[in-house]
Formats: C-alpha cells, structure tokens, sequence
C-alpha cells in the first residue's frame, strides 16, 4: 500500500491493514550438522526434517536411527518424534508438507520390511501411520487440495499408488512389469492426472473418481548411466521440467526433450521463479579425474559417502532461452567423506531447495 493511500484512509479513520512480518529463513536450521532433507511448510512458518540420533555413531551406516523432527525457522519450538517403533534406519525420503500444512508424508526404511510410507498428523497425541510398505518407494507428492497421496513403489514392477491417510490404499495401476529404475511421480496442477517418470519414460495418468487412467506416453528420455530421477516439476502450458537418468530435461507438447544446464550429473533441481530452474550439478573431479571414477551415490539422501574429490555447482536455467549461466559464488569442492551437501552450498540455493525443490 502506498503512503498516499494509507494516508487518506488513516483519515477516513480507517487503519491500513498491517502487513505480516517476513518470515525468517531457515539459513541456521539448515547450516547444522545434523539437519538432514530439510522442507518448509507451505507458509513458511514451520521446517520439518530428520535427524540423526545423538547416541549414535557419527558414521551414517545403514544401522544409523534418525528421528523426524518439526521447529520454527529458527530452531524455537523444536519436537522430535523419537518414539517410532521400530525407528526409521538409514534410508528416507524429505519430508513432504501437506498443502495445508496439518501432515507430513515421507517414505523411510524401518526393520526389515524395507520402505514404508508414513503419514505423521501435527496434532499433539496423533500417532505416525503406515500405509504402505515393502520394496522401494519413491518421494511422495500430495494431491493440490490436500486429501489424498500418491508414490511410486517398486515391487513386482513399478506401480503408481494413491493412498488416503485415513482410509489406507486407495488405487494401485502397473507402469512397468520390470523396475531397476528409480521412479518418480508428481501431480498436475489441478490434480487432475500423474505424472510419472519409470523406466526413462514420462506418462501421464488420468485421475478421476479416485480411479487411475491407462498410462499416456508423453516423452521417451534419452539413456544415460544413472538410474536415477526425480523430480518432475510441472511448470504450466503441458510443460514439464525433470530429472532422469542423471541429466536435466524440458519436455515440451510435440517436441522432442530438451537438455538443461550442462548436462553433468544432477544433485539437485527445483523452480526459481516463473521462468527459471535452479539446477544442482555434480561436475566431477576437478583434477581431471575421469568421469568414471565419480561417486554420485546417495550422498543428498543422507545415506552415501563421497570419497572422490568433485565439484559441485548450482546453475541457473532460463526456460525461454535454454541459456544456463552459473551461479557465482555457488560452486563447492568436496574433497573429504561428505554425507551431506545442502548446507554447503549458499543461502539462496538451499532455501530454493528447501521450498519445494527437489533431491534425487
């Protein structure tokens, strides 16, 4: 509101509505040790992610116990879930903020029953619940208004399931008889239809009345040597940008995909704004090093050790021109054991990430 306007209302004697305060950025949260796959709430006004528990070993083994945990941005009003049973080891998706900010979702290995998928209500005295479990599951997304979720599970195949938290499984529809690719899912805008990334290909599926549509081919993504995807970021006008086997991509109606960035290993990708990505890159050992020697691994997902020396840098996308320019002052070397990476790179890049971005 300008000082004119405020000023004739002040008059009128009618007070300018106040403007919220900005929120704080999570740049201390995400600055320790031991935050790990940190998300905001849709609000901003909330950060959840998982810790490591203080009694355990330093090294992050498979047998290491991480705790989900909730606070402020900065830090105040800290709870930590520490009763799971048995407790979540090693192996975990971000926690994903339902939209109206009242769940999180989050898929994490516990025993021996390989990946479930928990839903956690905010609400003192709810208990985390179990929808799903077994094999390998993917990120999951939240439908736009809230109700319903969706994952990618890799049993038998890879099938696209969508889950209500109150009700359990809902809907489960086969993508690929076969797996060994990590899959990916994301929700239209309107929540009217999937998108899916298996097998090197992007589909979408319809939904409607709660049921999932035959798959529809929309890209099929050149091969590389990762197997790794996620996340697809749908960015309006049948538009989507992505992350598979390793590389960046824009899928467009009627055209072919196009490569973004440089084209190096992904370590990360989320939006900057209407027309621009921000794009994570593993550039591979700056001594020269071949490339084969790099060790990608699972080292965002808190469950790797990097033990080559490589560079990482963050590099802005425009999607008008493809153009991709890198971030100055966002390039860091790792050189030593390093599970960790976010809170290495600077403020903006990790608070892109933190706001809806995503890791492989």
């Amino acid at each position: 509101m300008s000082l004119a306007a405020a000023a004739v209302l002040a008059c009128a004697g009618f007070a300018p509505p106040q403007e919220p305060p900005p929120l704080p950025p999570p740049v201390a949260l995400l600055e320790r040790p031991e935050v790990f796959r940190l998300r905001q709430s849709p609000d901003g006004r909330l950060c959840a992610w998982l810790q490591p528990d203080p009694a355990g070993p330093e090294a992050l083994t498979p047998d290491r116990v991480f705790h989900l945990a909730v606070a402020a941005p900065d830090g105040s009003g800290l709870r930590v879930w520490k009763d799971l049973d048995p407790p979540i080891r090693g192996r975990f998706s971000a926690p994903v903020w339902s939209p109206e900010g009242s769940h999180l979702a989050l898929t994490a290995r516990r025993g021996d029953l390989g990946d479930e998928l928990l839903v956690v209500p905010l609400q003192d005295g709810a208990a985390p619940r179990s929808l799903l479990a077994g094999g390998l599951l993917s990120e999951p997304v939240w439908h736009p208004e809230g109700s319903l979720l969706a994952v990618a599970w890799q049993k038998e195949g890879i099938q696209i399931v969508v889950a209500d938290p109150g009700r359990g499984l809902l809907v489960q529809k086969h993508v690929s008889r076969s797996d060994g690719f990590d899959p990916a899912v994301a929700w239209e805008p309107g929540g009217g239809g999937l998108l899916v990334l298996a097998r090197g290909q992007l589909l979408r599926l319809p939904f409607a009345g709660g049921r999932l549509g035959e798959p529809e081919p929309l890209a099929e993504l050149p091969a590389a040597d990762s197997t790794a995807c996620g996340p697809i970021l749908p960015l309006g006008g049948g538009r989507v940008a992505c992350h598979a086997w390793g590389r960046a991509w824009l899928v467009e109606p009627g055209a072919r995909p196009k490569p973004l960035g440089r084209q190096a290993g992904i370590r990360g990708l989320a939006r900057l704004g209407p027309e621009h990505l921000l794009i994570v890159e593993d550039r591979g050992d700056p001594r020269g090093r071949a490339a084969g020697l790099r060790r990608l691994g699972e080292t965002l997902a808190g469950a790797g050790h990097a033990t080559d020396r490589y560079l990482v840098q963050a590099v802005r996308v425009d999607l008008r021109t493809l153009a991709a320019e890198d971030l100055e002052g966002a390039g860091v070397v790792l050189d030593e054991p390093y599970p960790w990476l976010e809170e290495r790179l600077p403020a903006g890049v990790r608070q892109a990430l933190a706001r809806g971005g995503g890791l492989p």
